[in-house]
């Protein structure tokens, strides 16, 4: 067991040295739709005064569908993500660092600011981002993301996706699905 158990988050520090995590911040596991499902649920659980989800209506597919159907789920309402809109009652965006269709890059630093003032938490989708450009998680003030290794990390069909939780927020946030390994004993 000790050759594997440990081996997501062994692998996921040296994939968190493309995104300027720090080591114990990523895990390597699953897909990006249940990385973002999971991110989500985590982050939903550190706003539970909130009812509102936002994601923009040209956002990756699989992230839009992902953050409906969670609002269906636990009936929540979903706002369309559009350029200044007020977060204010918001408690989750997911947001895709670079456009897959124009490889436009959002302000990541900006927008997370504006976020977290607001006292809404982001989940960044890098997976048209990581081994791409240059990212640092830690300077860009990222508390969560997902990704992808199979796109520009050069992984190929059926490669594993990753979760990027910043160190100040893992003893805050839940495991959304319980499973063996999400048990304490």
């Amino acid at each position: 067991w000790s050759h594997w158990l440990d081996m997501p988050r062994r692998v996921g520090d040296r994939m968190g040295a493309i995104i300027g995590s720090r080591p114990g911040e990523v895990a390597v596991h699953d897909n990006t739709t249940l990385n973002i499902y999971q991110a989500v649920h985590m982050a939903l659980g550190l706003r539970p005064d909130r009812k509102v989800l936002s994601v923009a209506a040209d956002d990756f597919p699989s992230d839009r569908y992902v953050v409906e159907g969670i609002a269906n789920d636990l009936g929540l309402s979903v706002r369309p993500l559009v350029p200044n809109m007020p977060l204010n009652d918001v408690a989750v965006v997911v947001r895709s660092v670079i456009d897959y269709r124009t490889a436009e890059m959002a302000d990541v630093a900006g927008f997370t600011a504006r976020a977290r003032e607001a006292g809404a938490l982001v989940v960044w989708d890098l997976s048209h981002a990581a081994g791409a450009v240059e990212f640092d998680v830690h300077a860009l003030g990222v508390e969560l993301a997902i990704g992808c290794s199979y796109k520009f990390l050069n992984g190929g069909p059926g490669a594993p996706a990753w979760t990027y939780v910043h160190a100040d927020l893992q003893t805050k946030v839940n495991q959304p699905i319980q499973g063996w390994f999400a048990q304490d004993r």
